[in-house]
C-alpha cells in the first residue's frame, strides 16, 4: 500500500539533498509559465488572506465603539482562537505538502489521503479547543490577565464562538489543498462572503442596527458564528458540486497506520514551525496582558493593521510552495529547486 501512495521519487531523499544536484534552468521575467503560475495562485491566496486581516480589524473598529474592556476580551479570547487555527494550519499544510506532489504527477486516487489524516486531527483539535472553551473559558481567560471584567467578557464571547471552531477546522483544510491542487479561487470567493456577511452581521448585532438588538460582545460571537456556518457550508459544497479531487469517506475510513507515520514524518517541520511560532505570540499576549487592560486593547487595535502588512508575502510563499510541491511531484527536481 506505501509503495502505491509514496512511488521512490516521493519516499526516497532526493538526489538534490544527496549531494547531487542538477543543471539549474534560470528563470528569466521572460518565463511567462512560471509568472503566470505564480500569480494565479498567489493572488486569490493574498485576497483571501488580506480579506481575514480585514475582518478582524473591522471587528475591533466595531467592537471599540463598546470600550477597552471588551477590546481586551475579544482580543485576549482570539488569541487563543489564534492558538488553535495555527496548529489546524500545520496540519492542513502537512497535507498539502503531499496533495501539491500528488496532483503535479497527476495521482489523483491518492490525494485523499493526506487530506484525510489532515481532516480528522484537525476535528479532534477543533473539538479538543471548543471544549476548552466552553468549559473552562475563565481559566483559559485569566491565563492572559487578571481583570475581572475582561475574565468575565470574555467568557460571554467564548460560550458562542467555541463552536465555530471545529467548523474552522474543516474550512482551513479544504483551503490549504484546495490552493494545492490550484483551485485556490474557491476559498478566496468563500472568504470574501463570508467576510461580507460577518461584516454585515456585525453591524446588526454589535451595535443594534437596521431592528436588531444591540448584543455587543454576544452579537460579535453570534456573527462569527454564523459565517463561519456558511463558509464550510460553502467550500465543502461547491467543492464537491464541481467535482475537485478531494477526500472521500473511504478515504478516511481506509487510512493506512504506515500512512499516517509518513504524513507526521513530512509536516513535523511545519508543526515545529507553527508551535514556535504560537509560543512567542503566547508570550507577547501574557506580557501585554499582566501590563492592563487599555495596554491589551491597544496592542489588539494595531495587531490587525500588522498582520495586513505582511499578507502579500504569505500569498508568495503559499504559492511557491505549490508549484514547487507539483514539480517534484512530476518529476521535474531541477525545474523545482529553480522554483525555489
Amino acid at each position: 500500500m506505501l509503495s502505491r501512495i509514496f512511488p521512490p521519487s516521493i519516499r526516497k531523499p532526493s538526489r538534490i539533498l544527496g549531494g547531487v544536484r542538477p543543471r539549474l534552468d534560470p528563470i528569466t521575467s521572460d518565463d511567462r509559465s512560471f509568472y503566470s503560475t505564480l500569480f494565479k495562485i498567489s493572488i486569490p491566496i493574498t485576497i483571501q488572506h488580506l480579506v481575514m486581516a480585514s475582518l478582524n480589524l473591522i471587528d475591533t473598529i466595531m467592537i471599540g465603539q463598546l470600550g477597552a474592556v471588551e477590546v481586551a476580551a475579544v482580543g485576549l479570547a482570539n488569541r487563543f482562537y489564534f492558538i488553535f487555527v495555527l496548529i489546524t494550519f500545520a496540519l492542513g499544510s502537512g497535507a498539502a505538502v503531499f496533495t501539491a506532489q500528488f496532483w503535479g504527477k497527476r495521482d489523483i486516487e491518492h490525494i485523499g489521503k493526506p487530506m484525510a489524516i489532515a481532516l480528522l486531527f484537525s476535528f479532534l483539535v477543533g473539538l479538543y479547543f471548543s471544549l476548552g472553551a466552553l468549559v473552562v473559558p475563565e481559566y483559559i481567560m485569566a491565563i492572559f490577565t487578571t481583570d475581572r471584567a475582561v475574565i468575565s467578557t470574555g467568557k460571554e464571547y467564548f460560550q458562542i464562538v467555541a463552536f465555530s471552531y471545529v467548523l474552522t477546522a474543516i474550512t482551513v483544510v479544504f483551503s490549504l489543498v484546495l490552493r494545492s491542487i490550484e483551485r485556490a479561487s474557491l476559498p478566496m470567493y468563500v472568504s470574501v462572503s463570508a467576510f461580507m456577511l460577518n461584516t454585515f452581521l456585525n453591524y446588526c448585532l454589535i451595535l443594534g442596527e437596521l431592528g436588531f438588538p444591540a448584543l455587543g460582545v454576544k452579537g460579535a460571537a453570534i456573527a462569527t458564528l454564523i459565517a463561519r456556518i456558511v463558509e464550510v457550508v460553502a467550500i465543502v459544497s461547491v467543492s464537491y458540486a464541481r467535482r475537485y479531487p478531494l477526500v472521500t469517506w473511504q478515504d478516511i475510513l481506509e487510512i493506512p497506520p504506515g500512512f499516517i507515520r509518513q504524513f507526521f514524518a513530512k509536516a513535523l517541520p511545519v508543526v515545529a514551525n507553527e508551535f514556535f511560532w504560537v509560543m512567542g505570540v503566547t508570550t507577547f499576549a501574557l506580557v501585554y496582558g499582566r501590563m492592563g487592560t487599555a495596554e491589551i486593547a491597544a496592542v489588539n487595535i494595531v495587531s490587525p493593521v500588522e498582520q495586513i502588512s505582511v499578507e502579500l508575502f504569505f500569498g508568495l510563499a503559499n504559492a511557491a510552495a505549490v508549484m514547487v510541491g507539483n514539480q517534484i511531484g512530476a518529476g521535474r527536481e531541477a525545474t523545482a529547486l529553480a522554483y525555489a
